[in-house]
């Protein structure tokens, strides 16, 4: 696979075979997941997949690249998750 440089955009796609496995690419980070969601970051959104048993199975984040298995049930784009406010912005108030 090719290795994204910093900056560069990656393309994004989703392919999931027999809702049992789902590849994924462009992928900025991962948010967070448990056995019913998974939140990955794209640039301008968050992708949140869901279902039953998920379990991420490889994630680079140099390459994009998301692997998971398990019970897909849907696909959800949404909107950035909010920003935690810093330790130094809750000193502020």
């Amino acid at each position: 696979m090719k290795e994204m440089r910093q900056g560069e955009e990656r393309p994004h796609w989703v392919k999931i075979d027999g809702r049992g496995k789902l590849a994924a690419a462009g992928i900025v980070s991962l948010e967070g997941f448990d056995e019913r969601e998974i939140h990955a970051a794209l640039p301008d959104s968050i992708l949140v997949i869901g279902g039953k048993n998920l379990k991420v199975t490889a994630f680079s984040a140099e390459t994009g690249d998301l692997s998971a298995e398990g019970r897909i049930d849907y696909l959800r784009y949404s909107g950035r998750l909010p920003r935690r406010a810093g330790f130094l912005e809750k000193l502020s108030r």
